[in-house]
């Protein structure tokens, strides 16, 4: 046997590689003999429906936003809620699962990546947790191991996944439906296959399929179906380019009910100083990405780059007047209304002028595409 092959056996992961591979066949073996023996039950369905919800929600707005973007504040019960259903998604301990994915948004689509869509759409969906794949000095992130309820949960991460993603189902079942069992099977062994497998599907579908609004310089896209099966996950494009906003969909009508859900608990003091970028600096993302398309066409010319460099010039001041604005607002308001009324009229008039230039530049842009 040669010394590679022994290596790549040691590299195999086979407490995931079983656990992967066999939950979907028990799920859809345990599921049709349910159904066989005892019919249909839609109480144990709306159970599944409900703990789908909030396992995988404990996944998007807790493991994610919060663990591994720290894209805003949460309260010591929130924090506990989402290491609890979190643990019953079986993904991991947040320490493993925010090491692997901030090392995902650090080195994207290189070999460093744990899930690079380059090596194939299976092996980012799922292959990739078949090895081991952490370099042997990697660390656990340190902002996270100052946590005592983190390095508790990484420590007895198996009783706090069975805990909550089988014994809870069960005993809910029981008090619903009259059975544990059935709770076990929908709620938690069915349940985690579906809670798993739409997860996945932005490693594997969202860096291949979909739009690229933002940014072209990874494989990131935004797709609404996996938006719509992970809860607002889906518009990766944007996640990519501005990974530490609350939000992944910014548009009131887009599909993102993690953003919802923070939003509430944001109102009812449970989550503070949430992250968002400022739609100036997304919109100027979206000119520099329209810019390049254009250039790349060949129909980027002098006119184009005079408008384009006028957006940026107004977006630079603005930018220096909301920062300014922040620091000396309180101090001017208590001091001298003059002053504060003044920087906000400078505000508002660096506001207008630059969606005057942006505009000037989509009016151009289009009559470009139109009839150039």
């Amino acid at each position: 046997m040669s010394q590679n092959s022994i290596n790549a056996k040691e590299k195999l992961n086979w407490i995931n590689i079983l656990f992967l591979t066999l939950t979907p066949i028990s799920a859809v073996i345990a599921i049709s003999a349910y159904i066989y023996i005892h019919g249909w039950d839609w109480s144990l369905f709306v159970l599944s429906i409900v703990l789908f919800t909030i396992f995988n929600i404990s996944i998007t707005a807790g493991y994610h936003r919060y663990f591994s973007h720290r894209s805003y504040d949460a309260h010591p019960f929130l924090e506990f809620i989402y290491v609890f259903f979190g643990s019953g998604a079986f993904q991991g301990s947040i320490l493993e699962w925010c090491l692997d994915h901030r090392r995902h948004h650090l080195k994207v689509d290189t070999d460093e990546d744990p899930y690079s869509i380059n090596k194939g759409f299976w092996y980012a969906h799922l292959f990739w947790m078949f090895y081991k794949n952490n370099p042997k000095d990697a660390q656990f992130p340190a902002d996270l191991t100052k946590k005592k309820l983190l390095v508790w949960q990484h420590k007895y991460y198996l009783v706090f996944a069975v805990m909550s993603g089988f014994i809870v189902p069960g005993i809910l079942g029981h008090f619903i439906a009259h059975t544990f069992w059935g709770g076990f099977i929908w709620g938690g062994l069915a349940r985690v296959v579906f809670t798993q497998h739409s997860t996945f599907l932005v490693n594997s579908f969202a860096h291949t399929f979909g739009s690229q609004p933002y940014n072209l310089k990874n494989s990131a896209k935004d797709s609404l179906l996996v938006a719509l099966l992970t809860f607002g996950e889906g518009y990766h494009n944007f996640h990519h380019h501005f990974q530490s906003d609350y939000r992944c969909a910014i548009k009131w009508y887009q599909w993102d009910p993690t953003k919802w859900m923070i939003n509430i608990m944001r109102s009812v003091g449970l989550v503070t100083k949430v992250k968002t970028f400022s739609k100036y600096e997304i919109l100027m993302a979206k000119m520099q990405l329209e810019s390049h398309k254009m250039s790349v066409k060949g129909s980027y010319d002098e006119r184009m780059a005079a408008m384009k460099l006028k957006v940026e010039e107004a977006q630079k001041k603005l930018r220096i007047l909301l920062s300014d604005y922040e620091k000396r607002r309180l101090e001017f308001k208590a001091q001298s209304r003059e002053k504060y009324q003044l920087m906000k009229a400078d505000l508002k008039i660096a506001k207008l002028e630059f969606y005057a230039a942006y505009d000037q530049w989509k009016v151009y842009l289009k009559a470009i595409q139109n009839y150039g």
